[in-house]
């Protein structure tokens, strides 16, 4: 199944065990709020939207390709080069026609085994999808910090004003952290200490970094064909 319902998947599969489970630390874990140790955990519920969504919806070529992890390779903590390189080729392949984001993301929580049911397991597929996503990040802030820094020594002192392009992305990076922070602080926090939160603030992580991630390699094009 495509990404956006591999997400469905994990909700819902989280909701059907909230009550009857209580799982171990997570071996993986995304920077997601703790529940306050005072407060009242509100019941999971499950919301009308996912009830009523259609979970058949055929799989994207990369998606099929793609070959499950086994339990072992799950536990390793180490993401299958083959996966890596699917992932790759399907940003490249996806890159003109705008659909990276429908299609690519949730790719990698695809190949996480079927077995992995527990809430800590689900927290930690979605960890190898974020770890992913976190690398290209750091790849393509690199790269655009370097573009950046190169305009600023050729045209810093022209133009109306002079500025320095490299010290206003590095601001707007930082600004980016805290809003990624603070909105999926509150997607985890929806749910008052509910187990849906632990899931929905991990994946809020991973599709605000995917997002930020096709853009940032966007400008990187346009800087280096201008």
């Amino acid at each position: 199944m495509g990404g956006k319902m591999k997400h469905q998947t994990i909700i819902l599969a989280v909701l059907m065990m909230a009550a009857c489970s209580q799982d171990a630390p997570p071996a993986q874990e995304l920077p997601t709020p703790e529940a306050s140790a005072t407060s009242t955990a509100r019941p999971d519920m499950i919301p009308d939207a996912l009830v009523d969504t259609d979970l058949t919806a055929p799989q994207s070529d990369f998606s099929a390709d793609l070959q499950p992890m086994t339990m072992q390779v799950f536990r390793s903590g180490e993401l299958p080069q083959e996966t890596i390189q699917a992932m790759n080729d399907c940003i490249e392949a996806t890159r003109t026609s705008g659909d990276t984001e429908k299609i690519c993301v949730g790719l990698i929580m695809d190949t996480c085994p079927e077995d992995a049911f527990t809430t800590a397991d689900m927290v930690a597929c979605v960890g190898y999808e974020f770890d992913y996503w976190t690398d290209r990040l750091e790849t393509a802030v690199d790269r655009l910090s370097e573009l950046y820094s190169e305009d600023d020594d050729e045209f810093g002192e022209e133009g109306a004003i002079s500025v320095s392009l490299t010290g206003m992305f590095t601001a707007a990076q930082e600004d980016w952290h805290e809003f990624r922070r603070s909105t999926c602080q509150l997607e985890s926090m929806r749910f008052r200490g509910g187990t849906m939160g632990r899931v929905t603030g991990s994946t809020c992580m991973v599709e605000l970094t995917a997002h930020q991630v096709i853009h940032l390699e966007d400008q990187i094009l346009l800087f280096e064909d201008y």
